[in-house]
This record gives structure tokens, sequence and C-alpha cells, in this order.
């Protein structure tokens, strides 16, 4: 089985996490929640499925906020697709695989706001895949309150799916709680960067952003990011412990323990997903890195789930 291959968009040249961008943000999301507060948001949701991935899917082991801002998008997921107008919020759950396949342009750029969750902090970026313009603007957001926001998210996305008779205030609610939460965390000023801080924050954002394509190494970050592998790796390693193949292992780990905590996914598919293409590899880097196979490590989260519920 191969894995799949992403295309994210160019993010050589977006704006990151600057205070004017973060402002920017949170004045678009004031105003969604200000209409919110007059009529519902339209938020799509794609079908539930069971199939696998195919080329170009990508898994996400949390949900992903896309809000519309103007024209059109459309992706692609096993067995159906969904189109997202403008003005529509679309929520892509954990471990659904998909790719955007078109982004039209109706009279203007198609343009999207993207909120990702990651381990301790929220990403908002700006895509305007229209003209193939790529990532616009990106920034990170940290938060105590992660865990929280992810939990809002997969409950609109519960009472969304199962459209229970009462159910619309409730889903009005929480559309509103996420809104207002991702809006609080934009009040803190954020540190200005220089060009070499920016350049260490892209390479951990496609990091993570591929985690789950085979090909994620140092030649294709430095493909993406238009500089020489040698001056990336030197980069890298002037800025953070370990080197930049080290730090690719660490990030696959971390998501694979991550995933280890659901039973959704056996431990070839996570490997998979996690972009190792071997499963024997991939248990031989989880082991190295905890000391345990990933199957051992499974066995004692559940283990440790069950002497919680026993107290």
């Amino acid at each position: 089985m191969s894995g799949p291959i992403l295309s994210t968009p160019p993010i050589a040249a977006a704006t990151v996490a600057t205070n004017e961008l973060r402002r920017e943000f949170q004045t678009l999301l004031l105003a969604l929640a200000q209409r919110l507060g007059r009529q519902p948001l339209r938020v799509k949701l794609p079908v539930a499925h069971d199939g696998m991935p195919g080329q170009g899917m990508a898994y996400q082991f949390k949900p992903e906020i896309h809000f519309q801002l103007a024209g059109e998008s459309e992706f692609v997921l096993p067995g159906s697709k969904l189109l997202v107008l403008a003005g529509e919020m679309a929520v892509i759950p954990a471990l659904v695989p998909h790719r955007l396949l078109a982004a039209r342009v109706n009279g203007g750029a198609s343009r999207r706001m993207i909120v990702g969750f990651y381990s301790s902090a929220v990403s908002i970026r700006y895509d305007q895949a229209g003209g193939g313009a790529g990532i616009e603007a990106i920034g990170f957001y940290q938060t105590a309150r992660l865990r929280q926001i992810v939990e809002i998210t997969e409950l609109l996305i519960d009472y969304h799916r199962t459209n229970r008779p009462h159910g619309a205030p409730t889903q009005h609610a929480l559309e509103q709680t996420l809104l207002w939460m991702l809006i609080d965390l934009l009040d803190d000023e954020v540190p200005e960067t220089g060009s070499d801080s920016n350049r260490m924050f892209q390479i951990k954002w496609l990091v993570h952003s591929h985690l789950s394509n085979p090909d994620l190494s140092v030649a294709f970050l430095a493909e993406q990011l238009r500089v020489s592998p040698g001056h990336l790796s030197h980069l890298f390693g002037s800025g953070a412990d370990g080197s930049l193949t080290q730090y690719i292992h660490q990030q696959r780990v971390a998501r694979a323990i991550e995933a280890l905590g659901s039973n959704k996914l056996s431990v070839s598919e996570i490997a998979w997903a996690c972009g190792f293409t071997d499963p024997g590899y991939f248990a031989r880097v989880f082991r190295k890195q905890t000391g345990m196979t990933p199957q051992a490590y499974r066995k004692k989260l559940e283990e440790d789930a069950r002497l919680i519920v026993d107290e």
C-alpha cells in the first residue's frame, strides 16, 4: 500500500504570525459570530464512510474547520465529494481522508480560512487557491484550552450528524461557543518574529502538515521552501535540538501515539497514516523512541483507561 501524497499549498512566501494578521483573523471571526447571532451558519460535513484514502488524500488526527470566504471549494473523499460555497463552514472530522479537488472562482478569488489543531496550538491560515496563490498567511496560537475547543468541534460534528429532533438550538449554541473561543484565543499579542524565526515556523508547519506523506524528508522540505537541503539542515540545526530527520521521526511517533488511543485504526493503518509505508520500519522507529512496540503501547493505554474507570 502506498501512502498519501499531500498537495499542501506553497508556504515559502506566506505572511507568518504577525499581530496584524492575528487581528485580521479575529475581525473575520467576529463578523462570523455577529452574523451567527442573526442566522444559523451553513455547516457542511462529509458523508460518513469506511473507505480507504485515495491518491492525494491525508488523514488528520484532529478535526479541521474550513470557512469559505469567497468562491467555492470542492473536496474529494472516499466514495463522495463535498462542495462548500461562499459563506459556508465545512468541518472535516478526524480520521476522514480528504483533499481539495478544486477551488473555483465566482467573479473573484476563491479564498478559505482554515483552522487546524496541533499538540498545544491552534493554526489559522488563509488559502487563496484561485489562481494558484497557495497559502497567503498563517499563524500558530498557543492555548491551554485546546482540548476543550477540539471537544466542542467534535460535539458539533456529532449533533449535525445525528440530526436530533430538538438539536438545532444546541447546534447553534455550539457554533457560537466555538467561534467565541477562537476569538478569545486571538486576544493575546504574539511575539513578532524575524526572518530566521519565520523560516523555522514554516519548516515545522510543513512537517506537521506532511506527516502522512511518505516522501517527507529534508530534500522534500527544501524543495517546498526553495532552499538547498544543506542550508535547510543547517538552519534547523542552529535553532532546535537534534537533526531535522530526527524531528520528523519524533513528530510521526507523537502522532502515532495519539492515534493508538483510538481503536478506529489498526497499527498498520496508523503506520501508513503517519507516513511509514513499511509497518516493520514503523515499529522499529516507534520502539526506539518509546521503548515499546506499537501493539504493547496500545495495550498499555487500554489498561490505563480501565484503571481510571475502575477507580
